[in-house]
This record gives C-alpha cells, sequence and structure tokens, in this order.
C-alpha cells in the first residue's frame, strides 16, 4: 500500500482517497482491480463415523490482478475494475443494476485500461454540465471591492465546484464565480460570484469559471422567447374572483417563469399563466396565477401574462393514459439513476416508457425532447427510483409511471 501509494490522495484534496468503496468515489475514467488468490492446505481424517479437518502449513496470499471480461469486445482484460465487474455480471455474480450503478462511477468501461481516456471525462461532464469545458480558467478571481461582485463564502469553510456553480446559479444576476482550489489555507474552497460585467483579476490560487446556463429570476427585463410560452401582456392578470381563474400559488412562495408554466400545464383547461414579476408588493413576487383560454385579463401593474405554446394534449395516445409529467427542464439524479442510453440513439418517449416499465425498480424516466439540447441527447433516456431531489437540465422532462 505504502509502495504504490494506495493510503495516499487521489488529487489534491483530502477528501478523495486512491482507495475507497465505489459508492464513496467521485466519477473516475478507469480503476485498477486487485483481486485475492488464497492457497490454504488441509488434512482431512476419518475416526468413529466423523470427519475433523487441521490445517497443514501457512495460508499463501496472493494479490494478483483482476482477471476480467472486456465489455466492448468479450475478450480477457485484466487489471481493469470496470471489466471485472462487467465479468461478474456475465457469470451473475451481480445484477444489471449493481453493475449500471458501478458504471455510473466508472465512466470510461467501455475502453479499458485508457488512464488518458479524455473522451469520457468530457462526455461526463457536458451531460452533467450541458456545456463545453471552460479554457483560460487558472488563476483568476472575480474583482475585490467591485460593485460586480455579488457574494464571497467563508473562510475555511469549503466549497465543492459543483457545490459553487450551484450557489452561482441560485443568485441573480451571477454569471462568473471563483473557486480557491489551493489544498490547504483558509482559502480552500472559498467560492466568489459575480456578474457579467465584472473584470476578472488575476489571483494565484483561485480558478474562475462562466456559467453555461443561469437561472431566470423574476424580473423586468423583456421576456426571452421559449418553445413553451409565449407573453401576452405586462401589466395584466388572470380575472381575480371568477370560475376562469384555475388557481393562485401562495404570497411569499416565489415561482420562476418554468415553474409556472409547469404548474399550469399540469392543471386541466389552463391556457394562460400570470406571474408576478415587477410588482411593489415583494409578497406577490414569484405569485402565479392560472386561467383558462375565454378569461378577460385584469390590469394590475407588476405582472405579466403569458399563453401556453405547448400544452397536454386533448386526445393523447393510449399509452400516455401510463405515464405523466412530473417535471420541464429537470432529470433523474445520478444517485439514484437506474439506466441511461447511450448519446446518438434517440428513442421516441413511448420507446423511453417501455425502457423505464421493464425495469423492476424504475418509478420514472427522463427524456430529452428540447429542439435546445444538443443532436446527440436528443430522445435520450434515463431512468431511477425516484424523483426526489431532480437535477435541474434545461431540454430534459422527467414522467412519472402511472400505477
Amino acid at each position: 500500500m505504502y509502495t504504490r501509494g494506495y493510503v495516499e490522495t487521489m488529487v489534491d484534496s483530502d477528501n478523495i482517497g486512491m482507495c475507497d468503496c465505489i459508492e464513496k468515489m467521485p466519477t473516475v475514467s478507469r480503476a485498477d482491480c486487485t483481486q485475492v488468490d488464497v492457497v490454504q492446505d488441509f488434512a482431512i481424517s476419518y475416526n468413529n463415523g466423523e470427519f475433523s479437518a487441521t490445517k497443514v502449513n501457512d495460508m499463501i496470499v496472493d494479490f494478483n490482478s483482476c482477471q476480467g471480461i472486456n465489455p466492448s469486445n468479450g475478450n480477457q482484460q485484466n487489471n481493469d475494475l470496470g471489466s471485472y465487474v462487467y465479468r461478474l455480471n456475465q457469470e451473475e455474480k451481480i445484477s444489471n443494476e449493481t453493475m449500471m450503478g458501478v458504471f455510473e462511477t466508472l465512466v470510461g468501461y467501455e475502453n479499458p485500461n485508457d488512464n488518458q481516456n479524455e473522451a469520457a471525462c468530457e462526455n461526463e461532464y457536458l451531460e452533467t454540465f450541458g456545456e463545453d469545458y471552460p479554457d483560460n480558467v487558472a488563476n483568476l478571481i472575480c474583482p475585490y471591492q467591485s460593485s460586480e461582485r455579488l457574494f464571497r463564502t467563508d473562510d475555511n469553510a469549503p466549497l465543492t465546484l459543483e457545490e459553487c456553480q450551484t450557489l452561482c446559479y441560485e443568485t441573480q444576476h451571477c454569471e462568473y464565480f471563483s473557486l480557491g482550489i489551493r489544498n490547504k489555507g483558509a482559502h480552500k474552497g472559498v467560492c466568489i460570484g459575480c456578474t457579467s460585467q465584472a473584470v476578472l483579476e488575476t489571483h494565484h490560487g483561485f480558478n474562475a469559471y462562466e456559467m453555461t446556463s443561469t437561472q431566470t429570476f423574476p424580473t423586468a427585463a423583456p421576456t426571452h422567447e421559449s418553445e413553451y410560452f409565449d407573453k401576452v401582456s405586462d401589466g395584466k392578470k388572470c380575472p381575480y374572483n371568477s370560475d376562469k381563474r384555475l388557481f393562485r400559488t401562495p404570497d411569499n412562495a416565489p415561482l420562476t417563469r418554468y415553474e409556472c408554466y409547469e404548474r399550469c400545464y399540469n392543471t386541466a383547461g389552463c391556457k394562460y399563466f400570470s406571474l408576478g414579476e415587477d410588482t411593489d408588493n415583494d409578497a406577490w413576487i414569484g405569485v402565479c396565477i392560472g386561467c383558462t383560454d375565454d378569461s378577460v385579463l385584469d390590469n394590475d401593474v407588476g405582472f405579466t401574462t403569458y399563453v401556453m405554446e405547448i400544452t397536454p394534449p386533448t386526445n393523447p395516445p393510449t399509452v400516455n393514459t401510463l405515464f405523466e409529467s412530473v417535471a420541464l427542464n429537470k432529470k433523474c439524479p445520478t444517485s439514484n439513476r437506474l439506466f441511461r442510453t447511450s448519446d446518438n440513439n434517440p428513442l421516441t418517449k413511448n420507446q423511453c416508457f417501455e425502457e423505464c416499465n421493464n425495469h423492476p425498480t424504475c418509478e420514472y424516466f427522463t427524456f430529452g425532447e428540447s429542439e435546445s439540447l444538443g443532436d446527440s441527447l436528443k430522445g435520450l433516456c434515463i431512468g431511477c427510483s425516484s424523483s426526489a431531489s431532480l437535477s435541474a437540465h434545461m431540454g430534459f422532462n422527467t414522467y412519472e409511471i402511472l400505477p
């Protein structure tokens, strides 16, 4: 262990060991695999109708490379954990679900023993973050004592790259974030966010990143075009005290435009939705109201009304009675993902439903169905056992299998 460094950390982080249980490890392209071969001799004797066994000599323990099967071609492949797991599956010693769970971490399993498998790492990054990895990020930081800096986390309270990105995503106007990458010191994991107008400064030990997707916050800015809905009017909302109004969300519980659209989509008869986006009453910011196609909109400064462009089918195919939409622009999380189809291998939504329905523990499926997605992700199908903590990803929608 000391000779080969298995007790050290894998990268410059105290939290990622060289050797650990796979469910605790971060995503990697591959991993070595060692099997233990043991020889122990016994002497067996028979006396008065009873057998007894006695050890002969000391136990011989050899540590050898695992003997596996290459998942891509079926040939023998040694010293590769992905190939060894595939062999155990082929010998019916582990289930498909367990194997795919391992492959969620060993993302380069199709190319055994490739320690430079950049393609698998890039594909995992694209699936997680949706865009290319940014270049020239080293030694840059959001500017100090600038109005363009939006937040800075405390020293000695390190965040991961993903946690820092999430904090920026949840902060209005955040377009860049910087993260302290030194292994030691108070600045390790310090996260700083700033606007698109910020001029990044040179600072050794920090990396700066540009957000590839940002959240739409309630705002008076012009509405960006959406394939799901179009803006009808500023300063109008679904009628008050009318049977045409179908729902109104509570005060002080703001929804985004897409969340409000999703509420209207899942409400029978909803054609318009109004959202509090520029109202002087803070409690009404993000209030979402839905109403029917024949509604006469009321005047109300601060509310914006949208018309649904994509609505549930009025006469859905028979198969659609077997599943329903539960979340737009969200997908099954990696933590409880059961399967994921390959890129550039598009399925129809009904075929994705069948994939999930035929899996013994699949309850939800995610389907890539937006024109905004890259061609490789259109028709992608992901199955999971629970809808808890769905991951945000534009262009992916999640559906629940109905009883």
